[in-house]
């Protein structure tokens, strides 16, 4: 988009149009509404500035609206009210490149159907969430840390809403480490996602998205988790050491691809609540309970895995669960390679069983060979994306 003319800063309590804020320094903005870039300032908006707003997000820091244009370099900015900056509009564009954002008491900053993004930008201690995509918003964030949230670290909502998250650091936050609802579909590459207190990855409620390329690890509840009525593309990534499940999926659809889950404490891979899967090509192992788990009238399709050295079962398919399990190595599992409970009814061909602690495979007698539902297939804008 074309910027307006530059004009810089120099106090806060400024409201101009169209402004550009360069080379900061050091310069450090405190206390609500600092910021209010209009067309044509009015009354209503003025009082937001003075601190008048009704909602926290609206008392902010920095808050580029209309068709305002920001750019922050190097800058501190803190809020004890609201969150630390908010670009609002369509016609609206933050840029923040090499600054801080800490302590914001609503959150980091929010990008509402305005352009921009953040790059070697720290995010630190904020409230509800540390950067939010939302209203079809569509930013860049690269090379940036969110960290030590007391809500969400990255969360994107609402239809329409894209943006790329790059090459970023998101960890030790209470909520999700990253949050994908209401029909946003972003983009999620070579992040790191971590130590958080809850699940490293949601996508829930109608969200979208493709992650590629990330390392998700050390969460305190599952790694990757897409439930009610998600969509989950994962392909190409490292899910490890979680305190909970490595991937879940619970009433939602996913397609793992490529990945490698392994060393979790709970099951590798389940899926349950009518759920549907698709885990093609994955290596799942060395997970304390077993690698795949398949309940709850949820169905799953794999095809091509290699699901080694788990605590349990290489695969385990409860009561009124479907499997499709074609050219699969399970090996080396505690217990059974492939577990089928009585009322578990799929198609098991073509697998490679070996050198597990009790068994091969367990079909029992009530089992009914026939393929179950397989997730739906990838609309075109999720089909596997190429670098």
């Amino acid at each position: 988009r074309t910027r307006q003319p530059a004009l810089t800063v120099l106090a806060p309590g400024v409201s101009v149009a169209g402004v550009a804020f360069h080379q900061c320094g050091d310069y450090r903005v405190v206390g609500p509404g600092v910021i209010l870039p209009l067309p044509s300032p009015r009354a209503d908006d003025a009082a937001r500035g003075s601190g008048g707003a009704a909602e926290d997000e609206e008392v902010c820091c920095v808050r580029v609206g209309a068709s305002g244009t920001l750019a922050l370099e190097q800058c501190v900015i803190s809020s004890t009210r609201g969150a630390c900056a908010v670009a609002r509009g369509a016609e609206a564009v933050l840029e923040m490149q090499c600054c801080r954002l800490a302590d914001g008491a609503a959150g980091g900053v929010m990008f509402d159907g305005a352009g921009g993004g953040l790059a070697r930008t720290d995010v630190v201690r904020c409230g509800r969430f540390g950067v939010l995509l939302a209203g079809g918003a569509a930013p860049a964030v690269t090379d940036s840390q969110v960290h030590d949230g007391s809500g969400d670290g990255v969360a994107a909502a609402g239809a329409g809403t894209r943006g790329s998250v790059i090459d970023c650091q998101v960890f030790r936050n209470a909520g999700a480490g990253l949050r994908v609802s209401g029909g946003a579909d972003p983009r999620v590459e070579r992040c790191r996602v971590h130590s958080g207190y809850g699940a490293g990855v949601v996508v829930e409620a109608g969200g979208k998205g493709l992650l590629r390329g990330n390392e998700v690890f050390g969460n305190g509840g599952a790694g990757v988790e897409a439930r009610d009525g998600g969509v989950l593309l994962l392909e190409g990534n490292k899910v490890h050491s979680q305190a909970g499940h490595g991937v879940l999926v619970s009433g939602a659809n996913a397609h793992l691809r490529d990945n490698e889950v392994y060393g979790n404490a709970l099951a590798g891979v389940l899926v349950r609540l009518e759920g549907r899967a698709e885990v093609r090509n994955c290596n799942i192992f060395g997970g304390a309970q077993s690698g795949v788990v398949v309940e709850s009238r949820a169905a799953a399709a794999l095809s091509g895995n290699v699901v080694q050295a788990n605590g349990q079962c290489g695969v385990e398919v409860r009561d009124d669960a479907s499997v499709s399990m074609l050219e699969n190595v399970a090996r080396c599992n505690g217990h059974m390679g492939v577990y089928l409970y009585n009322g578990a009814h799929g198609e098991v061909r073509g697998n490679d069983i070996c050198n597990n602690g009790m068994s091969g495979a367990t079909p029992p007698l009530s089992f009914s060979p026939h393929v179950p539902p397989a997730p739906p297939p990838l609309p075109p804008d999720h089909s596997p994306r190429q670098a």
